[in-house]
């Protein structure tokens, strides 16, 4: 069985939903919209694991500029609201990164003090690991 990766650079649709599965695991859950050259733009629900999935959250928001740069395809099968079954296409996302912001914009104290929070969180993480 072969597995194909893929890399995909768009936009976050929504701020990212932090979750906890059965298992303890963090689980991220958005949507990234990637505009195609040819005018189109593609919608992809994007699932995102473990740490990476919590720097998800205390990291990107709805307009945040995200490039995956490891992840695949894989469906997944559920219910909907309405009990039938849905077959959801879903991108796991392994290695991503925010975008660097465009020359020019500096960094204002509100998202200086926001950067140093999401510091001490992840410390305080590791620490207790």
């Amino acid at each position: 069985m072969s597995t194909s990766t893929m890399m995909v650079k768009g936009v976050v649709g929504n701020t990212p939903t932090l979750n906890v599965n059965k298992n303890g695991i963090e689980v991220a859950n958005f949507v990234l919209y990637e505009n195609r050259k040819n005018g189109y733009s593609f919608k992809y629900k994007v699932v995102v694991w473990g740490n990476p999935a919590t720097w998800c959250r205390y990291n990107l928001e709805k307009g945040s500029k995200v490039i995956v740069l490891d992840g695949y395809l894989q469906w997944n099968d559920n219910l909907g609201k309405d009990g039938k079954p849905r077959h959801d296409l879903e991108l796991v996302a392994l290695d991503l990164v925010k975008q660097a912001r465009s020359k020019g914009r500096e960094c204002n104290e509100n998202e200086s003090d926001k950067t140093n929070e999401v510091s001490e969180a992840r410390n305080s993480a590791l620490e207790e690991d």
